[in-house]
């Protein structure tokens, strides 16, 4: 019979191969070797090289977003007065807020500098109402990161390939709204404020009909009213208040600057 080869050629793949330990590949996006646990089959960094439209596959979970940072600046208090013998109490108000959130895989966004140049659409950034432009990395693991260089891309690579994870602290376009007990005094359709109570809570607090809702506490609101009211109500009923999220309605003109996403 025919003979043989004493070894298999170099690119045949034993069968059934199980890997207890982390699979190390070339990130083909940066060049970085990361490794892969079985588990998340994360094989990039998905942070885009500007210049590169790389598609990089999304496996991991979305974590959810981390508590949000002491450090905000720019609160304002505005009293309400109640009908129920309470005291007065306030509704807190950050204007810029920041918000952390814990990466398990591809970010799938470009950062140029420490500015968010582009998300890619459907990857995890995306998922998490990450938005380009308009938001900008503040901190990498809550070290602080400076605006020009590359420092804040390296440090969020690096991350992911020595740890697996990181939390990047975004200085966002949000407001970010801590209501106490009582009425928030507002209609949704969707995650969209249509509509606010006169002399109300959310009006006081600067809620306008088109605000949109991105989160509520540590959870991103989908666009169904349903589910939005119920995290509300859940978050009041568990810790007597409720911290909001609003994207502001922009104007037309900023509306020709940021064109919607076609689809």
């Amino acid at each position: 019979g025919m003979l043989q080869p004493s070894t298999p050629p170099p690119d045949a793949v034993a069968p059934n191969q199980h890997y207890e330990e982390q699979v190390v590949v070339k990130c083909p996006t940066c060049g970085i070797t990361v490794g892969t646990p079985e588990n998340t089959g994360v094989i990039t960094c998905g942070i885009q090289v500007p210049g590169q439209d790389v598609k990089a596959p999304i496996a991991a979970p979305i974590a959810p977003i981390a508590p949000v940072s002491e450090t905000m600046v720019l609160v304002e208090e505005v009293k309400i007065e109640n009908d129920r013998n309470l005291d007065d109490q306030k509704v807190q108000i950050h204007r810029s807020a920041q918000l952390t959130i814990k990466f398990t895989g591809p970010l799938g966004m470009s950062i140029k500098g420490n500015k968010i140049s582009s998300v890619s659409r459907g990857g995890l950034a995306d998922k998490m109402g990450v938005k380009a432009r308009t938001w900008h990395v503040a901190a990498v693991n809550g070290e602080k990161v400076p605006p020009n260089g590359d420092i804040a891309c390296k440090m969020i690579r690096s991350s992911l390939s020595l740890r697996g994870e990181v939390d990047v602290s975004f200085s966002t376009s949000l407001m970010m709204v801590i209501f106490p007990q009582g009425a928030l005094g507002m209609t949704l359709k969707g995650n969209r404020v249509v509509d606010t109570a006169q002399g109300g809570m959310a009006s006081k607090a600067g809620v306008k009909p088109g605000c949109r809702i991105t989160y509520v506490g540590h959870e991103k609101a989908p666009d169904n009213d349903d589910v939005v009211i119920a995290k509300i109500l859940e978050q009041k009923q568990r810790t007597g208040q409720v911290t909001i999220f609003y994207e502001r309605h922009r104007s037309p003109t900023a509306l020709t600057e940021w064109p919607s996403l076609p689809g």
